[in-house]
């Protein structure tokens, strides 16, 4: 997971392999983050399946200009994290839930 070291600098604040919870578990509402989750499930026609997940938090109290930067470097860092299936923007963390992230992977073709 990366974060904001101050207001230009982007930096590794987390690393695991706990899965979509783990990484739920250090979000913070005041701050903005970007991660990516590898996700196990079973598909539709009961074939196990890894995908990973592009995210970007938006907590629901950070700053305006905080939450701005989403959109500059959103970009530049999906660079870094390439390969993934699904992309999310949200500052809700029930939208990060792991039943929540299989249900949009499911949506896409997979």
């Amino acid at each position: 997971m990366l974060g904001y070291k101050d207001n230009t600098t982007i930096h590794v604040v987390g690393k695991g392999s706990g899965g979509v919870d783990e990484a739920v578990s250090h979000l913070s509402d005041d701050q903005v983050n970007y991660g990516l989750v590898r996700i196990n499930f079973t598909a539709d026609d009961d074939t196990t399946r890894t995908k990973f997940v592009f995210f970007a938090w938006a907590g629901p109290s950070a700053s305006i200009l905080r939450k701005g930067k989403i959109s500059v470097h959103k970009a530049t860092i999906k660079t870094s994290f390439t390969d993934f299936a699904v992309e999310l923007q949200t500052d809700n963390k029930e939208e990060l839930s792991e039943a929540e992230v299989v249900k949009q992977v499911k949506r896409v073709n997979y």
